[in-house]
């Protein structure tokens, strides 16, 4: 065996992966394990080193493309080093079926709760067909809270519900021209959706959901105020993460939401849109994952009585915890 070792080592451009005649275990990745540990829990001896080789580990599970991304529920196969033969780089290691092993797997579900708090900026600019008016109302820092639940049923899918909350705060028309009738506003949203995950890079969002914007309208000459309404929405959100150092990751998501006819007291709205991008970076730490975000935003809709879209930035931090 010590032959072997210094064989392996002094063979840069040949592949040496060492192989069974007896059969792999499987091991299921649970919601808080990395590559590494383990590497290092289950891996010690000949083959992978006195500390297990992450490096051989990868070796033999080609179907992992990153070993700093891995899904709870993703199979990993560990070979054992009592008998083993020399393989070259060009062989590709097989992967066992599961029906070589004899058993039965079963994926253990994963939720993943987040919580974030970030500050919206946005200016709505409003214009009244009828008397030929416009107006722009420009908001200060307007605090938003948001709370995310993620279940991971399996690889591919998993099940995502959120709710956000925001207090919109009107600074001033931007004209001077006309004045508020009140300077805040509360927001709610509800959503959930169905996430298909692509690869440990890549997820589509499919959500349905619940929101409340608000609408202005002319209450007379030199005042207006802004009324409340609330439409069923639809629509998809796609997440890229396009690198990874180590435990930390950066990327960006670009979502599109088709906006129902709002209700409001007294008035009701026609369809709209609403569409974001946003940049993000991420963190794993020992017990929680931190995330810092930031976006830009714009929906139109409009009603019986004015026509209106808006703009907004936002910039957010979160913080989210693994559940098994």
């Amino acid at each position: 065996m010590g032959k072997l070792k210094k064989l392996i080592k002094s063979s840069p451009l040949l592949l040496v992966t060492l192989m069974v005649e007896a059969q792999p275990l499987t091991y299921i990745v649970k919601g808080k394990d990395t590559l590494s540990t383990i590497a290092k829990r289950s891996l010690k001896g000949a083959l992978y080193g006195k500390n297990g080789s992450l490096n051989k580990l990868l070796t033999l599970n080609s179907h992992i493309k990153n070993k700093n991304l891995i899904f709870p529920g993703t199979k990993i196969y560990i070979f054992s080093v009592e008998k083993a033969q020399r393989v070259p780089a060009s062989e590709e290691v097989q992967k066992p079926s599961d029906t070589s092993l004899g058993v039965i797997e079963e994926h253990n579900p994963t939720s993943h709760l987040k919580v974030g708090l970030g500050y919206d900026y946005f200016n709505i600019d409003a214009y009244d067909p009828e008397n030929k008016d416009t107006a722009t109302v420009v908001s200060e820092a307007s605090p938003k809270i948001g709370l995310n639940w993620n279940l991971e049923w399996s690889k591919d899918w998993s099940s995502e519900f959120s709710f956000s909350y925001r207090q919109d705060r009107i600074a001033v028309d931007a004209d001077s021209a006309k004045k508020l009738d009140k300077k805040t506003y509360a927001r709610t949203a509800v959503a959930f959706g169905l996430n298909r995950h692509w690869s440990s890079e890549n997820k589509t969002l499919f959500f349905v959901g619940r929101s409340e914007r608000g609408f202005l309208k002319a209450k007379n000459a030199t005042e207006i105020e802004m009324l409340s309404g609330t439409s069923t929405d639809f629509g998809l959100k796609h997440e890229k993460i396009f690198i990874t150092r180590n435990t930390a990751s950066a990327g960006f998501d670009a979502s599109y939401t088709y906006l129902g006819a709002a209700q409001g007291a007294g008035f009701s709205s026609d369809p709209g849109y609403y569409a974001q991008a946003g940049i993000f970076m991420r963190h794993k730490m020992k017990s929680f994952l931190l995330e810092a975000r930031g976006s830009y935003g714009m929906w139109e809709q409009n009603t019986s009585f004015i026509d209106q879209k808006a703009k907004e930035i936002g910039t957010a931090l979160a913080v989210s915890w693994d559940f098994e």
